[in-house]
């Protein structure tokens, strides 16, 4: 599988959720496993977190926003922003949950201000093709050199670190497996919106539902052109539009 259309579909799922609350919201209670770096002098790193959601999703920032940013407090130089994509209308909402965590948890506010929520720049009428769309423009929202897909309803249940994403030359890892591997979900996934936005092809036996994969920067110019040389013209008219304000599939 070329590694065009593996961040394609990966772009089109995200990365996987764990959603045990309970379990979650135990540890979460507890004080960061570390002795927190010193904000004020950390070597910023150049990887972003990019997180689309919508208001159906707010409380599940009840749980990953804390795990993530006592991440970011204990291993300082591994992420830079985390950038939380939403539809236009919900950026209020996303911001009042936001502060009222913060104001919650205590956190330093500089990690607030690393926590921007940033309105769509897409809008078809379908979110989960939005998402997807908007996930192949991350390189819009940000000049992060890697992004890293994480869910609203991604829970950390240790730190992130940068061994996790790179290995020793710099280099960022992949992973994708058999989507019959995955279960019924995986395969319901592919062939019911992943498919419908991108037709058929070799990704759809696919899941790439791996967390901490960072992909880089320049992959995000060259996948568009490779999609359209695939896709063609109405695939061109479909983003455009989609970024003009309004299109359909």
């Amino acid at each position: 599988m070329s590694f065009f259309w593996h961040l394609t579909v990966s772009a089109a799922l995200g990365a996987t959720a764990l959603r045990y609350e309970e379990v979650f919201s135990r540890l979460l209670q507890q004080k960061p496993n570390c002795t927190l770096g010193d904000l004020n002098t950390e070597e910023m790193a150049t990887t972003d977190i990019f997180m689309r959601s919508y208001h159906g999703d707010l409380e599940w920032l009840d749980h990953s926003v804390p795990s993530i940013t006592e991440s970011m407090q204990c291993r300082l130089g591994v992420l830079r922003d985390v950038l939380v994509i939403v539809p236009e209308d919900d950026v209020p909402a996303f911001n009042e949950k936001l502060d009222a965590i913060w104001s919650r948890e205590q956190f330093p506010a500089q990690l607030r201000q690393r926590w921007p929520v940033i309105p769509s720049k897409v809008k078809v009428g379908d979110g989960y093709q939005e998402q997807m769309l908007d996930k192949l423009h991350a390189d819009l929202y940000s000049d992060a050199e890697h992004f890293v897909y994480l869910d609203t309803d991604t829970v950390l249940v240790r730190d992130m670190t940068r061994e996790q994403l790179f290995d020793d030359a710099g280099k960022p890892y992949l992973c994708h497996r058999n989507a019959t591997k995955c279960g019924w979900a995986c395969e319901m996934w592919m062939q019911e919106h992943v498919k419908f936005m991108l037709g058929e092809g070799e990704m759809l036996d696919h899941e790439f539902m791996c967390l901490g994969e960072a992909f880089p920067r320049y992959l995000y110019a060259h996948l568009r052109v490779a999609v359209v040389e695939k896709k063609g013209v109405e695939w061109l008219s479909f983003t455009s539009n989609a970024r003009a304000g309004g299109a359909s599939p």
